[in-house]
Order: C-alpha cells, then sequence, then structure tokens
C-alpha cells in the first residue's frame, strides 16, 4: 500500500465523510430558525393581535338588524280609523361585505336600479363606518319592478339586503299626524345630541311638531 493510500484511508477524514456529517446539523439549524419563525408570529397574533382578530371574527359572525316595533291602530269615538301601519320593502346594506372599492361598484348598480344619487349611498357607508356590523337602509317604499331587479342580481350583490319594516299610516292624511304624532328617519342633528343613548344612522323615532 502506498503513502497516498494510507493517507486516503487512514488518519485524515475523507472531503465527502465530512460534507455528510455536516448536512444534519445544518438541517437541524434550519428547523429550529422555521420553528422559532413561525412560534413568534404565532405569539403576535394570538398575544399582542389577539383582540383585533377576536373582535374581527365576532362582527362577521354577527349582523344588527333594525327593527322598528310594532304599533297598534288608533281610531276615533266612532270607530274610524285614523293611523295603522304598512309593511313596505327597504334596502339595507353591510358595510363589513366590502371595502370601499368594492362598494363604489356595487353602489353604482344600486343607484341605477334604485333612482337614487351614487353621493348619498357612499355618504351613509361613510358615516356608517367600515367596520360596522349594523345594517344600513339606504331605500324605503320600494316597488315590486325594484324588488324583482334586486332579487335577480341577488348573487352579484352580496350585502345587499331587502327587509320588511313597520311604517306608519294615516288613511285620511297626515294632517292627524302632527296630532297623533309620528315616526322618521333621526336627523344628523338628532343623531348626534342621542349617539350616546345607543341610536345609529338610520334609526326611526317618534316625532312631534
Amino acid at each position: 500500500m502506498t503513502l497516498l493510500q494510507k493517507l486516503s484511508l487512514g488518519g485524515y477524514p475523507n472531503k465527502r465523510t465530512v460534507g455528510r456529517n455536516l448536512q444534519p446539523i445544518f438541517l437541524i439549524i434550519f428547523t429550529l430558525l422555521m420553528t422559532s419563525g413561525i412560534g413568534a408570529r404565532l405569539a403576535y397574533l394570538q398575544i399582542v393581535d389577539g383582540a383585533s382578530h377576536r373582535k374581527r371574527a365576532e362582527s362577521n359572525r354577527i349582523r344588527m338588524i333594525p327593527k322598528q316595533p310594532e304599533r297598534g291602530n288608533i281610531f276615533d269615538r266612532h270607530g274610524k280609523l285614523l293611523a295603522s301601519t304598512r309593511y313596505p320593502r327597504s334596502v339595507y346594506l353591510w358595510p363589513m361585505a366590502h371595502t370601499k372599492p368594492g362598494w363604489s361598484v356595487i353602489g353604482q348598480r344600486l343607484s341605477q336600479i334604485l333612482d337614487i344619487p351614487l353621493a348619498d349611498i357612499e355618504e351613509k357607508l361613510e358615516k356608517a363606518g367600515a367596520n360596522s356590523s349594523t345594517l344600513i337602509r339606504i331605500a324605503r317604499n320600494l316597488n315590486e319592478a325594484q324588488i324583482t331587479v334586486l332579487k335577480e342580481y341577488a348573487n352579484e350583490l352580496p350585502g345587499v339586503e331587502i327587509n320588511t319594516e313597520a311604517v306608519r299610516y294615516y288613511p285620511h292624511g297626515k294632517e292627524l299626524a302632527h296630532i297623533l304624532g309620528y315616526t322618521r328617519e333621526l336627523t344628523a342633528e338628532q343623531l348626534e345630541k342621542k349617539k350616546s343613548e345607543g341610536y345609529r344612522l338610520g334609526d326611526v323615532i317618534g316625532q312631534w311638531e
């Protein structure tokens, strides 16, 4: 056996052997780094950003739908009906369903169907806030044609709902409304005053003049 063969088989390690010994070490280090990174990210999501994610998840699950209370009929002493209730259809939007650009596209469709300005729809969405879980009304007293079109394109209008709501009706004209009282959507001034009482955009309250 020559000296070269002895060196190759004996006291000096082969380069391939060294490489094979280092591979498991590199793999372990890489695995530890990946695990540490994932663990740090999970800790951030659970501890630092957990409250925000829980709130968003809860909002995605719950939708607050405003409902008007039922009001009884009013008669005079001769049994003549003075005030009753009707149940027209209204259009509501769920602000959280889309981003602002998404609502801009849907708003244009709704503007054409409902014959209302796009600016009015965008203003109500802006006032409600992008993260609002409460449905907001954008149109009342829908006619049959509007209801038919909205139902036909319902799959293309996510976040848009048609709901029935109670509305006061005066068979002999609204002159008696000022005596009996009537309901109307909150004005901007009234909303500002009553916001602390839990009232929201689009709520209807009793009015007197």
